[in-house]
């Protein structure tokens, strides 16, 4: 552990400056998008237990894009590929 300290006493003070934000900031903003993601599940679930329907859901999912396209690929990701309880009681 001594050689790694004795290799960053050797690395120009700037350039470890610039190394520590850029891991705080991945850390960061892996949180962010942890969060984001959990909030947007929780959201989907309460809205399945109201009744909600599917186009209901997508269209207040939807509805902070600004008229942007949704990002499909990105929502297939998250969503699990069977069908909830509540999915197989409307059809």
């Amino acid at each position: 552990m001594d050689a790694f300290f004795d290799y960053i006493r050797t690395v120009p003070f700037p350039f470890v400056v610039v190394g520590f934000v850029v891991v705080v900031g991945l850390i960061t903003h892996s949180i962010h998008d942890y969060h984001k993601t959990r909030l947007n599940n929780e959201l989907r679930q309460s809205m399945l237990e109201r009744g909600m329907s599917a186009q209901d859901i997508e269209r207040v999912m939807n509805a902070g894009n600004d008229g942007k396209e949704p990002d499909l690929d990105k929502a297939q990701e998250t969503e699990p590929d069977t069908p909830t309880s509540a999915q197989n009681a409307v059809t």
